[in-house]
């Protein structure tokens, strides 16, 4: 942990990696995603996990960076460790809050979600009987009036969030996701314009640590082999 505190170059290089790797990973997934021509679908919470992960580099070492958490770490270790650590769960919690109620759609508009939507509940577009070929479990829950479907489109990401209200929700979720995942996986569509914006950046990313360690490669090389040397 100390080494880590420390201004060196090899220290220097691993900060960027663990801040930054996990987030190039994340954005260079986003624009493999937005390279597809097909519509990408993914649980509540796999998209909060996901998201969670990608900035876990960053909520770790990011703050341990600052004056305060060194000094505090370094008069008061165990108080500054369990104000971290109750931060971490705190940044955790608010993002993964509700995502079981959650399915997040890539690569499509609401418009066509919306349609694939009664199609999975087992629905025809303004028609409120269960289609013949259809019925998807609990699926049809969905005809329950106090259940609603709220829907968010981000512009850039190229996504919609569903997100279910109401009695079971979060079951209701879960049993539409694969049902969802039929009705898109035929559906074509255009590459996404962000696609090479992601690209960019998780390039960017990626090369902070690179170019750093390219820069000074004697000081890292030497610090790497003061790290690990017996």
């Amino acid at each position: 942990m100390k080494f880590l505190l420390t201004q060196s170059p090899a220290a220097s290089v691993i900060q960027l990696a663990v801040m930054f790797g996990p987030l190039a990973v994340y954005f260079w997934g986003l624009g493999l995603i937005h390279a597809l021509r097909r519509p990408y679908v993914v649980s509540g919470i796999q998209d909060s996990w996901t998201l969670l992960l990608a900035i876990s580099g960053l909520a770790l070492v990011g703050p341990a960076n600052s004056s305060i958490f060194v000094q505090g770490f370094r008069f008061y270790p165990l108080s500054t460790l369990v104000i971290y650590s109750l931060g971490l769960a705190t940044l955790s919690s608010l993002l993964t809050w509700g995502a079981g109620r959650r399915i997040v759609v890539y690569q499509a508009d609401e418009l066509m979600v919306r349609a694939a939507l009664d199609r999975a509940r087992g629905l025809s577009a303004g028609d409120d009987r269960p289609l013949s070929t259809a019925p998807i479990g609990r699926a049809e829950a969905g005809l329950d009036p106090s259940v609603r479907f709220e829907f968010d489109s981000f512009r850039f990401l190229r996504n919609v969030t569903i997100t279910v209200s109401g009695n079971e929700s979060e079951k209701i979720a879960q049993e539409l996701l694969p049902a969802l995942r039929w009705q898109l996986q035929g559906v074509e569509v255009a590459a996404g314009k962000t696609l090479w914006a992601f690209f960019a950046i998780g390039l960017i990313l990626t090369l902070a640590p690179i170019s750093v360690a390219i820069h000074n490669y004697r000081a890292v090389a030497q610090g790497f082999h003061r790290l690990f040397s017996p």
